[in-house]
Protein backbone atom coordinates (compact mmCIF):
# COMPACT_ATOMS: atom_id res chain seq x y z
CA UNK A 1 0.00 0.00 0.00
CA UNK A 2 1.76 3.43 -1.07
CA UNK A 3 0.26 6.58 0.88
CA UNK A 4 0.48 9.81 -0.94
CA UNK A 5 -0.62 14.04 -0.83
CA UNK A 6 -0.28 14.05 3.34
CA UNK A 7 -1.97 17.00 4.53
CA UNK A 8 -2.35 18.15 8.26
CA UNK A 9 -4.59 20.37 9.72
CA UNK A 10 -3.74 21.52 13.64
CA UNK A 11 -6.57 23.54 15.21
CA UNK A 12 -9.27 21.98 13.15
CA UNK A 13 -13.12 22.35 14.58
CA UNK A 14 -14.77 18.68 14.53
CA UNK A 15 -17.46 19.85 12.51
CA UNK A 16 -15.15 21.51 9.91
CA UNK A 17 -13.28 18.03 10.05
CA UNK A 18 -16.61 16.31 9.10
CA UNK A 19 -17.14 18.31 6.02
CA UNK A 20 -13.27 17.43 4.32
CA UNK A 21 -13.31 15.15 1.77
CA UNK A 22 -11.59 10.95 2.65
CA UNK A 23 -13.37 8.65 4.20
CA UNK A 24 -12.78 7.59 7.79
CA UNK A 25 -12.72 4.45 9.75
CA UNK A 26 -15.72 5.54 11.67
CA UNK A 27 -17.12 6.17 7.64
CA UNK A 28 -16.61 2.49 6.75
CA UNK A 29 -17.93 0.52 9.87
CA UNK A 30 -20.68 -1.79 9.09
CA UNK A 31 -22.47 -3.81 11.90
CA UNK A 32 -21.33 -2.06 14.82
CA UNK A 33 -23.38 -0.29 17.67
CA UNK A 34 -22.82 1.85 19.84
CA UNK A 35 -24.44 2.72 23.35
CA UNK A 36 -25.39 6.12 24.56
CA UNK A 37 -22.51 5.58 27.19
CA UNK A 38 -20.46 6.58 24.70
CA UNK A 39 -21.21 10.18 25.67
CA UNK A 40 -18.50 9.40 28.75
CA UNK A 41 -16.04 9.35 26.15
CA UNK A 42 -16.87 12.61 24.47
CA UNK A 43 -17.21 14.35 27.92
CA UNK A 44 -13.64 12.59 28.97
CA UNK A 45 -12.02 13.70 25.32
CA UNK A 46 -13.27 17.22 25.55
CA UNK A 47 -11.83 17.26 29.63
CA UNK A 48 -8.48 16.33 27.84
CA UNK A 49 -8.02 17.26 24.57
CA UNK A 50 -10.27 20.15 24.09
CA UNK A 51 -11.01 21.89 27.41
CA UNK A 52 -12.63 24.81 25.66
CA UNK A 53 -15.31 22.21 24.63
CA UNK A 54 -15.96 20.54 27.93
CA UNK A 55 -19.02 21.37 29.73
CA UNK A 56 -19.47 20.70 33.55
CA UNK A 57 -22.29 18.66 34.66
CA UNK A 58 -23.65 16.45 37.05
CA UNK A 59 -21.35 13.56 35.91
CA UNK A 60 -18.02 15.94 36.16
CA UNK A 61 -16.50 13.70 38.94
CA UNK A 62 -16.36 10.43 37.12
CA UNK A 63 -15.00 12.17 34.24
CA UNK A 64 -12.48 14.30 36.57
CA UNK A 65 -11.35 11.04 37.49
CA UNK A 66 -11.60 9.06 34.56
CA UNK A 67 -9.34 11.74 32.97
CA UNK A 68 -6.62 12.03 35.85
CA UNK A 69 -6.07 7.58 35.59
CA UNK A 70 -5.57 7.95 31.66
CA UNK A 71 -3.23 11.28 32.16
CA UNK A 72 -0.80 8.96 34.92
CA UNK A 73 -0.13 6.64 31.88
CA UNK A 74 1.04 9.79 29.45
CA UNK A 75 2.60 13.36 29.23
CA UNK A 76 -0.14 14.60 26.72
CA UNK A 77 2.44 17.79 26.35
CA UNK A 78 4.72 16.23 24.35
CA UNK A 79 2.12 15.11 21.19
CA UNK A 80 0.30 17.06 19.18
CA UNK A 81 -3.32 17.33 19.99
CA UNK A 82 -6.29 16.67 17.81
CA UNK A 83 -4.45 16.21 14.74
CA UNK A 84 -6.56 15.36 11.64
CA UNK A 85 -4.68 13.89 8.83
CA UNK A 86 -5.58 13.69 4.82
CA UNK A 87 -4.23 11.15 2.50
CA UNK A 88 -4.58 9.28 -0.27
CA UNK A 89 -4.45 5.21 0.20
CA UNK A 90 -3.19 3.46 -2.91
CA UNK A 91 -2.95 0.04 -3.99
CA UNK A 92 -3.10 -2.01 -7.24
CA UNK A 93 -4.04 0.96 -9.43
CA UNK A 94 -6.80 1.92 -6.98
CA UNK A 95 -6.66 5.13 -4.91
CA UNK A 96 -9.10 5.92 -1.50
CA UNK A 97 -8.79 9.53 -0.20
CA UNK A 98 -9.20 8.71 3.89
CA UNK A 99 -8.83 11.19 6.29
CA UNK A 100 -8.51 10.92 10.41
CA UNK A 101 -8.25 12.86 13.45
CA UNK A 102 -5.66 11.68 15.78
CA UNK A 103 -5.88 12.13 19.08
CA UNK A 104 -2.51 12.27 20.08
CA UNK A 105 0.60 11.73 17.61
CA UNK A 106 4.38 12.45 16.41
CA UNK A 107 4.14 12.60 12.77
CA UNK A 108 6.02 9.64 11.05
CA UNK A 109 6.66 8.40 14.76
CA UNK A 110 3.45 7.25 16.63
CA UNK A 111 -0.05 7.69 17.28
CA UNK A 112 -2.01 7.30 20.26
CA UNK A 113 -5.77 7.08 21.10
CA UNK A 114 -7.84 7.26 24.18
CA UNK A 115 -10.95 4.68 24.32
CA UNK A 116 -13.55 4.59 27.87
CA UNK A 117 -14.86 1.08 27.25
CA UNK A 118 -17.43 -0.72 29.87
CA UNK A 119 -15.04 -3.83 29.06
CA UNK A 120 -11.62 -4.91 28.58
CA UNK A 121 -9.50 -3.16 25.90
CA UNK A 122 -8.87 -6.76 23.76
CA UNK A 123 -12.55 -7.44 23.41
CA UNK A 124 -13.46 -4.07 22.14
CA UNK A 125 -10.64 -4.04 19.46
CA UNK A 126 -11.90 -7.15 18.08
CA UNK A 127 -15.69 -5.59 18.32
CA UNK A 128 -15.08 -1.97 17.20
CA UNK A 129 -11.76 -2.72 14.82
CA UNK A 130 -9.85 -0.04 16.73
CA UNK A 131 -6.40 -1.80 15.46
CA UNK A 132 -7.89 -1.22 11.65
CA UNK A 133 -8.71 2.55 13.09
CA UNK A 134 -5.63 2.91 14.05
CA UNK A 135 -3.53 1.41 11.57
CA UNK A 136 -5.00 3.77 9.25
CA UNK A 137 -4.08 6.84 11.63
CA UNK A 138 -0.47 5.51 10.91
CA UNK A 139 -0.56 5.10 7.81
CA UNK A 140 -1.59 8.28 6.56
CA UNK A 141 1.31 10.56 9.29
CA UNK A 142 3.71 7.92 8.64
CA UNK A 143 4.07 6.27 12.58
CA UNK A 144 4.86 2.93 12.81
CA UNK A 145 3.31 2.33 16.12
CA UNK A 146 -0.10 3.05 17.59
CA UNK A 147 -0.78 2.86 21.05
CA UNK A 148 -4.57 2.70 22.81
CA UNK A 149 -4.56 3.94 26.36
CA UNK A 150 -8.21 3.04 27.81
CA UNK A 151 -10.00 2.82 30.81
CA UNK A 152 -12.48 0.25 31.90
CA UNK A 153 -15.44 1.43 33.53
CA UNK A 154 -16.24 -2.05 34.84
CA UNK A 155 -13.00 -2.70 36.78
CA UNK A 156 -11.93 1.10 36.90
CA UNK A 157 -8.66 0.65 35.70
CA UNK A 158 -6.71 1.98 32.75
CA UNK A 159 -5.50 -0.31 29.86
CA UNK A 160 -2.71 0.21 27.51
CA UNK A 161 -2.43 -1.88 23.94
CA UNK A 162 0.68 -1.44 21.46
CA UNK A 163 -1.24 -1.67 17.76
CA UNK A 164 0.58 -2.64 14.83
CA UNK A 165 -0.45 -1.16 12.12
CA UNK A 166 -1.90 -3.84 9.37
CA UNK A 167 -2.22 -2.76 5.71
CA UNK A 168 -5.08 -5.58 5.13
CA UNK A 169 -8.52 -3.96 5.86
CA UNK A 170 -7.12 -0.57 4.04
CA UNK A 171 -6.15 -2.54 0.78
CA UNK A 172 -9.54 -4.33 0.53
CA UNK A 173 -11.41 -1.19 1.37
CA UNK A 174 -9.22 0.48 -1.45
CA UNK A 175 -10.02 -2.29 -3.74
CA UNK A 176 -13.53 -2.04 -2.92
CA UNK A 177 -14.17 1.60 -2.62
CA UNK A 178 -11.54 3.73 -4.57
CA UNK A 179 -11.03 5.08 -7.42
CA UNK A 180 -8.91 3.51 -10.91
CA UNK A 181 -5.79 5.63 -10.94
Amino acid sequence: MLVSNVKYYENLDFAKYLTMPGVSYSSLKEGVTYSSGMSLGTKVHNYILEPHKYEYGEDHKIVAEISQALLRIIDISLFEKELSVTADFEHEGFALPFKGRIDLGLRNKIVIDFKILQGSLSNAVSYFGYDKQLSGYCYACGADNAVIISYNKSKKCTEVKLIKPNPNFWEQEILKRGKVL
